[in-house]
């Protein structure tokens, strides 16, 4: 089991900034637009990265709501979103929602408990799940998986082993003893440049497990101490 305590981004290759730019610069000219909003480069990788287009779906799903999150805000654009985990009988899944209005009945759901079916979503290329305005949750009695309070998005896990559990770049948290540090290495990585990276074997009386940090991270940790690791995927 390999978890990573790191920040990632994605290269935007400049032809399709500058097409993005143009495009924009042209539409504004052509219709006499004053003000024309400037995205962020995040924006522009929502918008560009082919992972982030979703994928429209027809199928319901059954699952159970898990984790649900505070509303967050999107840097400089004004959109609001929250996340959280659906637990499918196949196993866990990441999902996301920009329709702020519908946290609270999410949350309803969660401490409920219930199994739910789920229609008008789409996923992302990733499989993550987007909810929106649409999206319908229908709670249902025919029950054929039962509910696990292993699965969390915030907050500590009670057990290294209960991992297994968690959906791919679920953010976790848990307590764990240091049983081995490696050195600090210095690696040449594909999107950030060199960065400093290091890693350690954690455990606790249920598993091991093995962590890399990086940059910030790294030299932070005694063999032998007991830490809560904090934002792990």
């Amino acid at each position: 089991m390999l978890f990573y305590l790191s920040y990632n981004t994605k290269k935007l290759k400049f032809c399709d900034l500058f097409s993005y730019c143009s495009t924009s610069y042209l539409f504004s000219i052509f219709f006499n637009v004053q003000s024309v909003k400037i995205l962020t480069l995040n924006h522009l990788l929502l918008l560009i990265n082919n992972d982030n287009f979703p994928i429209p779906e027809s199928e319901e799903i059954k699952c159970y709501i898990h984790g649900v999150s505070p509303v967050k805000d999107v840097q400089f654009s004004g959109r609001e979103y929250f996340n959280c985990t659906v637990k499918k009988k196949d196993g866990p899944v990441r999902a996301v929602s920009f329709s702020p209005n519908k946290h609270l009945e999410f949350t309803r759901r969660q401490k409920a408990k219930s199994l739910v079916k789920v229609s008008n979503y789409t996923k992302s290329k990733g499989k993550d799940i987007v909810f929106n305005q649409y999206t319908k949750i229908t709670p249902i009695d025919d029950i054929d998986f039962q509910h696990s309070s292993k699965l969390l998005i915030t907050g500590l896990a009670n057990t290294i082993a209960s991992l297994n559990e968690v959906a791919p770049e679920q953010l976790i948290s848990v307590k764990a003893e240091i049983a081995e540090v490696s050195g600090v290495k210095i690696v040449n990585t594909q999107h950030q440049g060199m960065l400093k990276k290091q890693e350690v074997l954690v455990r606790d009386t249920t598993s091991p497990m093995k962590v890399v940090l990086w940059e910030d991270n790294v030299e932070q940790l005694e063999k032998n101490k007991t830490y809560i690791l904090k934002n792990l995927k």
